[in-house]
């Protein structure tokens, strides 16, 4: 027999735990954009995406692309995966233009640095006509 008392607790300031998203294809919205530079030093830019369908609905997840001349392929599929043409030129990029934009993401995993396995953004890819009008999918049903 415990003789722990009950006792309140407050979790209304707590965030949600974002770390269980399945894998699988989601339909996501841009909610914040942040510039900062990478572990190696390199410029990036780091997308809060916030689901908005299937099992992790409103689960948030990041996703990193570094600035550099190798990795700008990324931050083109990125741009035209919400739907942008980009042409083949120099261009001014505005990153708040992207807020609220919504883009297909394949999340699968990664290993952090302490050895624990952790959501990763593996791909975006442009969703459908039909998916990405529909925001309010059953929970249970993927769109894809």
């Amino acid at each position: 027999m415990s003789n722990v008392k009950p006792f309140k607790v407050d979790f209304s300031g707590v965030a949600d735990n974002d770390y269980n998203i399945p894998a699988g294809k989601y339909l996501a919205k841009v909610k914040d954009i942040d510039r900062r530079d990478s572990s190696k030093g390199n410029p990036q830019l780091v997308f809060e995406l916030e689901i908005v369908s299937g099992l992790a609905k409103g689960k948030k997840i990041r996703y990193y692309i570094t600035l550099t001349a190798k990795s700008l392929w990324v931050l083109r599929n990125f741009i035209e995966a919400m739907g942008i043409t980009v042409p083949k030129a120099a261009i001014t990029i505005n990153p708040a233009s992207y807020l609220n934009k919504t883009l297909g993401i394949d999340v699968g995993e990664r290993e952090g640095t302490d050895g624990k396995t952790y959501p990763d953004v593996k791909g975006v890819f442009r969703p459908t006509s039909a998916v990405a009008s529909s925001d309010d999918e059953d929970e249970d049903d993927q769109p894809f």
